[in-house]
């Protein structure tokens, strides 16, 4: 191969390469936006959806949003003869890991590492267990922005009560 063809295929691959990066950082900020507006619309239905930030990595076989300190939580009124004020149901996690791939944007995949508290308005106060798992994965698949299907993965899942006197663990669900 001549000199001048080598570097006619090395410019190639070059202005390749940048032009994906370039895409990939368009892609990476429209993802981005994309879970700021589910978390407008959610707030809109009356829901707490908040977060701490959201980073971006991944480069260059996925798109992954890492949530810090996500919090979704609703309040639910008690009925007037109960009296007290309303409960809310929460979960709290401490990263949620959102990834989708080049090519199939249509599945988003999930992973919840860490530690979870979920609180639900049980009780006077509400009860709160913290949740653990080796592995917890989930994925959503859209159809034209509505969810499709779903399924979820948990290993190794430990639960604890709030005052520590109650716990579960569960192998796999």
């Amino acid at each position: 191969m001549s000199r001048r063809k080598l570097l006619a295929a090395l410019v190639i691959v070059v202005i390749a390469a940048l032009a994906y990066s370039v895409a990939w950082h368009y892609a990476s900020k429209a993802f981005r936006d994309g879970i700021e507006q589910w978390a407008a619309d959610r707030r809109a239905d009356g829901l707490d959806a908040t977060y701490g930030s959201i980073s971006m990595q991944g480069y260059p076989f996925s798109l992954e949003a890492v949530i810090r300190d996500p919090v979704l939580s609703k309040p639910v009124p008690r009925p007037p003869w109960e009296g007290g004020p309303d409960l809310a149901w929460e979960w709290r996690g401490s990263d949620v890991a959102a990834a989708i791939y080049p090519w199939n944007t249509r599945r988003v995949e999930l992973r919840f590492p860490g530690t979870n508290q979920i609180t639900l308005p049980i009780g006077n106060r509400g009860t709160t267990v913290f949740a653990a798992a080796s592995r917890a994965n989930g994925s959503f698949e859209f159809t034209e922005g509505i969810p499709t299907a779903a399924d979820f993965y948990i290993q190794d899942l430990d639960m604890l009560s709030e005052d520590g006197e109650e716990s579960l663990s569960v192998a796999r669900i």
